[in-house]
């Protein structure tokens, strides 16, 4: 059961209900975003230990090796700096994007934590930057040569510059208005009036039709960002500028509800349709809102996963045709950054529970999972959903701090510098709550501006545990409270959003009953006159459901996602992703998805007594080896956790289960082979195989079957087999030492809403996909029915072999 006390509401959301938004054009909710000081993230959620790790990051990049490239560029002394490597390396055409992420990034994250070493760095860039841009004396700002834009002016292969000069803008533009930069502002108009230049003598000595064809190059968010700067100073050739980037190509076929989105650059594009939604609410021009309102209607009822991504290699494909596409190139992590704008606009259009419940689906299983937990600086690019892929093992990989710099950890130190941005709204007079999430909020004076709200919860975004901690029951808090300490009375409306994974919800005000509607999926209106204190809770069960492929062909139809609520499980598996369950139970799925026992005293990990070295499993063999410094890193912690199972009728044996692979057990291929860790077949010859002795001798415990023991002597390659006891006496004692064991705390402990998902062929380990770190899944299962047959094991989490 959820408890909220003093409701504010949370998000998730279901792809097909955006189909159903209501179309914004006309409308105008009057939604507004509180300033991002007014927002402040407290202990106790992922989100600050997201931001924390982010920050972390962000203070160990060097400025002066960030400034390398622009001071080469204008002729300027390096100051003895080291340049970057990855993207920002000064052989790449794309280098200094990750600055104009930097400068958004920190100004971000400096507005809601008022961190002052970063408030230092940020200056100092910007200072330096004027001085590169000043050198150049033509307002050209950038780390590579205005010999980029000859080339793309000549349609001549260049990779993106105007991509790169949007993020140092934008960079600009946010230092300007988020971080009181008394430069920033005037500096990126100067690059608005160079390029506006250019671009003007491009059409004139060459007609639109050059113009049109120089923009199929990928250009980031441009008319954004000059829509930013028309807004903020009112300067005509701005807005006119901007609208040159609103492609035809793209805005035609969408402004008449037309999908022509296959084979196209996912990243390239949604930057673009961010830039319409700003045309809208910056110009009320009614048309770019009809097409960002059909964009994501398109994208999220044809071409989106269960993450809320919406790509693979990058490309959009044909529409519900996402079966064949899983894969380590799914999905591209910028992108989904990007679609969260894109939705995040739409909200406050509409006050849309829909576009809310989408929010926070794609953003706690598209990008909460993309940093590396403990690990400053580590990120993904792709986000990979197919059998037996791994974040390691995707398209790049796991970054490296001061050597990737891709796009996406542009994107990334974004995302992380502001998880604040859309837990709250506000309009007039009323209070929006989309997200449960740990926070401090100080509303504007159309709520009251002596009061400020503090929201409470642990789900669905509780801290990362990993201790095997069991999950608390989900609840959250939020007060109002006065630093006055006086007792005030106000009227405004608490908009509380019930999210669609919601069940059994019930509203209480100062434990009275609230009678008003509260159903899922939408918001319920709270309107009455508050006093400082008043308590609001709500309750409700976060739903174990499923959600299947968007994909229309047959062969695909069994394609199924699970979610506990709005987390994404995936389940552990090197390839397989079958599921077979029963016709009748299929689809209550808290029939064949259950809660693990977080508490099991069966849990161990085995290490060699004389060597330390761990029993691990890697390709279903049996091995020993040093367990890392670092227990998060690799598959190494749960690949040498293990269940001890016994069976009742032959209590002095037992069975070693693999902690990751439920039903998976240490077997014995016979004396002198390598152990493996095969899946129960249900047979008694595989359950005989299975069964050792614990013997308890000086050095360790000895794993004994019949007269032979798990041993390490002797083998090659750090192989486990089964060997018999040497004949010679003079063996007898290295080979008890390398063959009696420890039984430790386990390495491997349950991460926070962890399930065994248990069909008629097997079992999975379940977990949400944003808590993996290197373990291989997958995030879809073939699921299918059958009549009869019986479950590999009984359904509370308890292990059963008994035949």
């Amino acid at each position: 059961m959820l408890l909220l006390v003093l409701a504010l509401v949370a998000t998730v959301t279901i792809p097909s209900l955006i189909a159903t938004s209501t179309t914004p054009v006309g409308l105008n909710a009057g939604i507004e975003e509180f300033p991002m000081s007014a927002i402040h993230l407290t202990d106790g959620s992922s989100f600050k230990q997201a931001t924390q790790l982010n920050l972390d990051y962000l203070l160990m990049l060097d400025p002066d090796r960030l400034l390398y490239t622009f001071r080469v560029n204008a002729n300027l002394s390096t100051m003895g700096a080291k340049p970057l490597g990855g993207w920002e390396s000064p052989t790449i055409e794309v280098r200094g994007h990750f600055v104009g992420h930097w400068m958004s990034a920190t100004a971000m994250i400096w507005a809601s934590t008022g961190n002052a070493t970063v408030k230092k760095n940020m200056d100092y860039v910007v200072s330096e930057l004027k001085k590169c841009q000043e050198a150049m004396k033509t307002g050209y700002l950038s780390a590579f040569p205005t010999s980029w834009f000859d080339r793309l002016e000549n349609l001549k292969a260049v990779w993106a510059p105007y991509y790169t000069i949007h993020k140092i803008m934008a960079g600009l533009f946010d230092q300007h208005r988020l971080a009181n930069n008394p430069d920033s502002l005037e500096m990126a108009v100067a690059m608005a009036k160079y390029f506006h230049q250019r671009t003007v003598a491009v059409i004139e000595s060459n007609t639109i039709a050059q113009w049109e064809s120089m923009i199929n190059n990928e250009f980031g968010g441009m008319n954004e960002v000059l829509y930013n700067l028309y807004k903020e100073t009112g300067q005509q050739f701005l807005a006119d500028f901007a609208h040159l980037f609103d492609k035809p190509v793209l805005m035609g076929p969408l402004s008449v509800n037309a999908d022509l989105l296959t084979g196209l650059h996912a990243n390239t594009h949604i930057p673009e349709i961010i830039g319409a939604a700003r045309r809208y609410e910056v110009l009320a021009d009614p048309t770019y809102a009809d097409i960002a309102t059909y964009f994501l209607m398109l994208i999220n009822s044809t071409r989106t996963y269960a993450t809320g991504g919406s790509n693979s290699g990058e490309h959009w494909g044909m529409p519900h045709r996402l079966g064949d596409t899983l894969g380590p190139g799914t999905e591209e992590t910028c992108t989904t950054y990007n679609i969260l704008k894109v939705a995040r606009h739409l909200f406050k259009w509409t006050g849309s529970a829909h576009l809310a419940d989408f929010y926070e689906r794609a953003l706690l299983n598209g990008i909460m999972g993309v940093q590396r937990p403990g690990n400053p600086g580590v990120s993904l690019y792709m986000l990979p959903l197919g059998p037996g892929n791994s974040k390691p093992t995707a398209a790049h990989g796991w970054g490296t701090p001061f050597d990737s710099f891709w796009c996406c950890y542009g994107t990334a130190v974004e995302s992380f510098s502001k998880l604040t941005d859309s837990i709250f709204f506000y309009a007039e007079n009323t209070l929006y709550v989309n997200q449960y999430v740990n926070s401090i909020v100080q509303p504007r004076a159309n709520v009251s501006d002596v009061i400020y709200t503090e929201l409470k919860s642990n789900f669905p975004a509780p801290e990362w545990l990993d201790n095997g901690t069991a999950p608390q029951t989900p609840q959250a808090t939020l007060q109002l409270v006065s630093p006055t300490g006086l007792m005030i009375r106000f009227n405004a409306s608490i908009m509380l959003r019930i999210p669609m994974w919601a069940s059994l919800v019930t509203i209480n005000i100062n434990n009275q009953p609230y009678m008003g509607a509260a159903v899922p999926g939408t918001y319920a209106n709270l309107t009455q006159t508050w006093t400082v204190g008043t308590l609001i809770s709500i309750t409700f069960n976060p739903r174990l459901h499923m959600e299947g492929i968007l994909d229309d062909r047959p062969e695909y139809k069994s394609l199924t996602a699970i979610f506990y609520g709005p987390l994404l499980l995936v389940g552990m598996t090197t390839q397989d992703r079958s599921l077979v369950l029963d016709g009748a139970e299929h689809s209550d799925v808290s029939k064949w998805v259950k809660p693990v026992q977080y508490d099991n005293p069966q849990m161990h990990s085995f290490h060699i007594a004389f060597t330390g070295n761990f029993m691990h499993h890697s390709g279903f063999m049996l091995w020993y080896g040093a367990m890392p410094d670092d227990r998060s890193s690799g598959t190494v912690a749960p690949d040498s956790t293990f269940q001890i199972v016994m069976d009742p009728s032959t209590p002095s044996l037992i069975m070693l289960e693999s902690f990751n692979y439920p039903g998976f057990f240490i077997s014995s291929k016979g004396v002198g082979q390598q152990l493996a860790v095969l899946q129960d077949d249900g047979s008694a010859t595989f359950k005989k195989n299975c069964q050792f002795e614990l013997v308890t001798q000086v050095k360790g415990l000895l794993l004994m079957q019949g007269d032979a023991y798990i041993s390490s002597y002797k083998t090659e390659k750090s192989m486990l087999t089964l060997q018999t006891f040497p004949s010679s006496a003079g063996e007898r004692e290295a080979f008890v030492t390398n063959s009696a064991f420890n039984m430790t705390t386990p390495n491997a402990h349950y991460r926070q809403f962890s399930f065994i998902a248990t069909g008629h062929n097997r079992q999975y380990l379940l977990e949400p996909l944003n808590a993996v770190v290197d373990e291989e899944y997958t995030a879809y299962f073939n699921i299918t029915t059958e009549t009869g047959g019986s479950m590999k094991r009984v359904l509370n989490g308890q292990p059963s072999h008994s035949q």
